[in-house]
């Protein structure tokens, strides 16, 4: 951070942290102050804790004091702040993931399938990108689509994979292919037994139910 001044004769700086004096030590090399132009302030190290941080450069001379300040923005090189999900779709439907990512480092968001980037033909697949936030959706939705692992990465032009998100699923439901109606003879003292087989991946809980109970 810089403070230039052309006062004179030459004025007081004080350089401040949340209106606290910065007082400089061999001791602790977190801040140093040189004289260039005025006067220079380094802050030796950075955490994502700092940011928010009000640093203000205080010029003194005779009784006037004139004070300028500065909030300091942290940004990581790069982060998710939303991360695919699992979701759930049907047969010859349609579902989307979405993800997000900030950080001076993020400048591509890409989705891959299995390992392999997906390419938004707007037919099976199509990528809807708004800022930081990208949105995948799978469109006509097959049982074996609920077999792959989906992943959103986010990175720069040159470099595309500085983040990979876990991967997520998607539970494909199908349809019930087949289910056995019995017919019951009244004062026949038979166990009778009802079959019910129904597509999806992966392996959904099936139920049956009287009544609606």
């Amino acid at each position: 951070l810089q403070c230039v001044t052309n006062a004179y004769p030459k004025p007081t700086i004080t350089w401040k942290k949340n209106n606290i004096p910065i007082f400089v030590s061999l001791m602790d090399l977190t801040y140093n102050v040189r004289n260039r132009f005025g006067k220079d302030l380094d802050v030796g190290m950075v955490f994502l804790s700092d940011d928010g941080t009000e640093y203000s450069c205080e010029v003194m001379q005779g009784s006037t004091v004139v004070t300028k300040s500065v909030i300091l923005r942290v940004e990581p090189d790069a982060a998710f702040t939303l991360f695919p999900q699992p979701v759930v779709g049907v047969v010859g439907g349609k579902t989307t993931f979405t993800c997000e990512a900030y950080g001076q480092s993020v400048e591509v968001l890409q989705w891959s399938v299995d390992g392999t980037n997906v390419t938004a033909d707007g037919v099976k697949y199509s990528v809807v990108r708004k800022g930081k936030r990208s949105a995948l959706t799978i469109k006509q939705l097959q049982l074996s689509d609920g077999t792959a692992k989906y992943r959103c990465t986010a990175g720069t032009a040159v470099k595309p994979n500085i983040l990979t998100s876990k991967s997520a699923m998607i539970s494909v439901l199908g349809e019930i292919t087949k289910f056995n109606d019995v017919a019951y003879d009244i004062g026949r003292n038979v166990d009778d037994s009802f079959s019910c087989l129904f597509t999806a991946h992966p392996q959904p809980n099936v139920s049956l139910q009287q009544d609606g109970k």
